[in-house]
């Protein structure tokens, strides 16, 4: 407003002031982070409140990405000669290339443990012919 306006004008400055004001220029103040109520916009100490809420996350976020990786995270390795102890773990694949190795494995024991009894069988065989032929032996 200007020493000198008129009337008209300054009513038409009125206008155009309260036209740029916004829907927050109507609305009343308040300072709780627990209000849904509409018409009402935040006061500047519960916008602190939240800044300093999510201050608190962050660093607790990054005092656990940290953590992780001190202490729970380790690397993975590809391969079943590591013998760095609580440093690597190993990689699923690494899983299944020993289950088959164990599967070979049973599958060996059972194979010699077939040969095994057949062995047994022809051993009992061979004790109970020379038992035979001693008692021929001893008869003649």
């Amino acid at each position: 407003m200007n020493s000198g306006d008129t009337v008209g004008t300054l009513f038409g400055k009125i206008k155009k002031w309260l036209l740029d004001l916004k829907e927050a220029a109507f609305c009343g103040v308040k300072n709780a982070l627990n209000t849904t109520d509409a018409g009402y916009v935040l006061d500047a100490r519960a916008g602190k409140t939240l800044n300093d809420k999510i201050t608190a996350n962050t660093t607790a976020i990054t005092n656990n990405k940290n953590s992780l990786k001190q202490g729970a995270y380790r690397d993975v390795t590809n391969a079943l000669t590591q013998t760095e102890g609580g440093k690597t773990v190993l990689d699923a694949y690494q899983g299944k290339v020993l289950n088959d190795k164990i599967t070979a494995n049973t599958a060996n024991i059972s194979a010699n443990n077939t040969k095994i009894a057949e062995n047994t069988t022809s051993i009992t065989n061979a004790h109970n012919n020379l038992a035979a032929l001693m008692s021929y032996i001893d008869y003649a």
